[in-house]
């Protein structure tokens, strides 16, 4: 029987492509919109179907208005495991098969932070009573062992303000440290696990040098040891062991000890190697089992060690302490040093834990399980009157790249005239050759003292223009032959032997021209992306040429932050007053037999003109006089003037998510934060 895994590191793979998606690329573009503002029979919120109806069709006929989701808007997500004292927490074990659902790491709040720790030692499975302190640490520090014995890896912070924004009570927004991953070491062992204690390691000392302690003789890997806890004047009982200067001149040096004699003059250990800073008087020092660490390194370019650290009570291990981490491990072996004179009663077991492949920190995203996405857009009542702000609304989802529709440009200043259903785009320039010669219905550009090879591709476009800038033209280069001589695409219609060409760098705003109004105002159709004043835009077939002055689209002058997914009907009053959520119709005096029907979202009345938002338009709602628009419960007349659709494109963009909620009302007053976390 065949078996599978998709690692959850792909899932955060996958998760985090997404956040630099909306972040990054500037021609992709996500919406967070709300839907369905007709009443819910019996108030039952109903589950979407994942099937073409529910996530594209019904989606859009209910959809009443969409928001863009920024950068800020959107944030990778952990389990939210806050610091609470006397709680025990998991240690980090790649052999820990339930390893993303333990409580592994823990967020203390600071106040204007939170601060993610990961654990890395949980001091045998007792409880914390001391919360890890940022205060404490350098951000790039390996580790921090608070006074309850637990080890901390600290991993990153979030701002009060992020988590505000995004936090649950079930997740937790996280942000990932730059400096804590350029500080991870792969292949690094920070944590030997004790699997079982053992007992009877009576191989211990720890104590205080005196002056004619340490370099006996002038010998500098001799020192004489005393102390009460002194286990065994036998020689060699304390060789294999290693001896760590805990306090006072030398302090953090470690070395093993080589050998162990007793004689009428003392107690005396010999070292493997001389200290680099020799102990003095006054100098602490504790001697522990050593730990042989065996494993597959990168030329052991930084080998690890350990000692093992013994319990009084018993004389048990209880915990290994890493004196270097090393690096570059993809095999780790380890076992506490005994000889023959010093033998446990029971050995115990001890067993390295494989870091994360780059290291601890590395990827917190990875490492934390961040498999999910927080996406939290507020809707500010109208929205500087670009959306409706009334009625109710009872679904969420997310579009990617819809294509808007009813779009009119204005230019600023035009060049040359657009042609109905060409292509045009947004894009800015960089000059390549002032001096280029082309004549019309020929496909050849040649130029003198020029660099085509180095500076094109086959594939590239370049605009051309007049030297007089009369006249422009877009196309692709077909073929580079020589750097004096290449082939385009499409000549223009115009001979000229000093034009200019440059670099067109496509920006994220292409359409179709759908209507051409007259003046410098052009209708276009199938847009993505954005127009934004004061860019050049191109016509691809005509070479017209313009720079925005502004866009709007059904009549109303805006940008692309928000969009209206309602039908827009402009009509002239006649009698009575529409109601909300009531049904419209045409082409009948009963909705029965009507031509034309629609579900009533708001109206609003300005000096006898209506304007009517509408969903799930059934039919076409069109100018005759004869006719007249009716409301199915409140008997209200109208005539229609013009009506406009919906201003994205029915299913030009796939429904990424879609959740079906109990109703919320709108207001013109208050602001809606909508949050969805989407799981991968």
């Amino acid at each position: 029987m065949a078996t599978n895994l998709t690692p959850n590191d792909y899932r955060t793979h996958v998760g985090f492509e997404v956040i630099q998606d909306i972040g990054d690329t500037p021609e992709t573009t996500y919406y967070m919109f709300i839907g369905n503002h007709m009443p819910i029979a019996g108030n039952t919120v109903p589950l979407p179907n994942d099937d073409t109806n529910d996530t594209l069709v019904s989606a859009y006929r209910n959809m009443i208005c969409g928001k863009i989701i920024t950068a800020n808007d959107a944030a990778m997500m952990i389990r939210n495991i806050p610091w609470v004292a006397n709680t025990t927490y998991a240690m980090y074990d790649d052999q820990n098969t339930l390893q993303d659902t333990s409580n592994f790491y823990a967020i203390v709040n600071a106040g204007a932070f939170y601060h993610v720790w990961k654990v890395l030692d949980n001091n045998m499975d007792n409880p914390s009573t001391v919360p890890p302190d940022i205060s404490q640490i350098s951000v790039q520090d390996i580790a921090y062992r608070t006074g309850d014995g637990y080890l901390w890896k600290y991993m990153a912070s979030t701002p009060l303000a992020t988590y505000t924004k995004f936090a649950t009570p079930a997740y937790f927004p996280v942000v990932a440290n730059s400096q804590v991953s350029a500080a991870a070491v792969p292949g690094a062992i920070d944590t030997i696990l004790v699997a079982n204690t053992g007992s009877g390691y009576n191989n211990y000392l720890t104590g205080t040098f005196a002056a004619q302690d340490v370099r006996v003789n002038g010998n500098s890997v001799t020192y004489a040891v005393t102390g009460n806890n002194i286990s065994s004047t036998a020689n060699g009982f304390y060789t294999g062991c290693n001896i760590y200067i805990s306090g006072g001149t030398g302090v953090g040096q470690y070395t093993t000890i080589i050998d162990y004699f007793s004689n009428a003059n003392g107690n005396f250990i010999v070292l493997q190697a001389p200290f680099t800073t020799p102990p003095q008087n006054g100098s602490n020092y504790q001697i522990y089992p050593g730990v042989v660490i065996t494993g597959q390194t990168q030329a052991l370019a930084s080998p690890a060690a350990a000692r093992a650290l013994v319990n009084a009570v018993g004389n048990t291990i209880y915990r290994i302490d890493m004196l270097s981490r090393g690096a570059g491990y993809s095999y780790i072996s380890a076992n506490i040093t005994a000889n023959a004179v010093s033998q446990p009663i029971s050995p115990a077991q001890i067993r390295g834990i494989y870091a994360p492949f780059d290291g601890h920190g590395y990827n917190v995203y990875e490492e934390l399980g961040a498999t999910q996405i927080s996406f939290s857009v507020t809707f500010a009542n109208t929205e500087a009157n670009t959306i409706p702000a009334t009625n109710q609304y009872q679904q969420i989802g997310i579009l990617k790249n819809p294509s808007f529709q009813n779009v009119v440009v204005n230019f600023a200043s035009l060049t040359g005239s657009f042609l109905g259903q060409e292509t045009i785009y947004t894009y800015k320039t960089r000059l390549l050759q002032n001096n280029v010669n082309i004549s019309a219905g020929q496909g050849n550009v040649t130029a003198t003292n020029s660099e085509f090879t180095k500076q094109l591709f086959v594939g590239d476009p370049v605009i051309l223009n007049s030297s007089d800038n009369t006249a422009f033209w877009y196309t692709t280069i077909a073929s580079i032959t020589n750097d004096s001589f290449m082939a385009i695409s499409s000549t223009p219609p115009w001979t000229c032997t000093t034009s200019q060409m440059s670099l067109a760098i496509i920006q994220p705003g292409t359409g179709t021209v759908s209507s051409l109004p007259g003046g410098n105002t052009v209708g276009i159709s199938n847009v993505s992306g954005k127009f934004p004043t004061g860019t050049l835009t191109i016509g691809v077939n005509s070479g017209a040429l313009g720079t925005i002055n502004n866009v709007s689209r059904n009549d109303v002058i805006k940008d692309f932050t928000t969009y209206i997914a309602l039908d827009k009907i402009k009509a002239t009053a006649v009698s009575g007053s529409f109601q909300p959520n009531e049904i419209i119709f045409m082409g009948s005096t009963n909705v029965a037999t009507a031509t034309s029907t629609a579900a009533l979202h708001s109206v609003t009345a300005n000096a006898g003109t209506l304007t009517l938002y509408c969903s799930n338009t059934v039919g076409s709602f069109f100018t005759d006089p004869s006719l007249t628009i009716r409301g199915a419960n409140s008997g209200a007349v109208c005539t229609l003037i013009t009506k406009y659709s919906p201003e994205i494109a029915f299913g030009s963009s796939k429904v990424m998510y879609l959740e079906n909620i109990s109703a919320i009302t709108r207001s013109n007053t208050t602001s809606d934060t909508l949050n969805i976390i989407m799981q991968f």
